[in-house]
């Protein structure tokens, strides 16, 4: 995980217990809700986090001269972020519930 320990990136609200017309599954409904100074907190932190790396990967790669560093970034940022939802979801999934993202 990316994500210092302690650091909340969100959470997901399930919708009411309503059933759907699929059978017995239940809809799973989440979504993301934001705060602007937490997301940004948030960011601040897994970009200190990764400091290190980012060193390492310029002095390796001489620069960045072919976006490699700017695109490994961007790829940890959204993995610190999806991630734990993500394994909500897949739960969800695993049990057979449809699952409808909002964002």
């Amino acid at each position: 995980m990316i994500v210092p320990p302690g650091v909340d990136v969100g959470r997901a609200d399930y919708a009411r217990g309503h059933s759907s017309s699929v059978g017995e599954r239940r809809v799973v409904a989440v979504r993301f809700e934001w705060d602007p100074d937490a997301e940004r907190e948030i960011v601040d932190q897994v970009v200190r986090s990764m400091q290190q790396e980012i060193d390492a990967v310029y002095h390796r790669h001489q620069g960045d001269p072919e976006g490699i560093v700017k695109d490994a970034l961007v790829a940890r940022l959204t993995t610190a972020l999806v991630e734990p939802t993500l394994s909500t979801v897949a739960a969800a999934i695993g049990r057979g519930d449809r699952v409808e993202l909002t964002l």
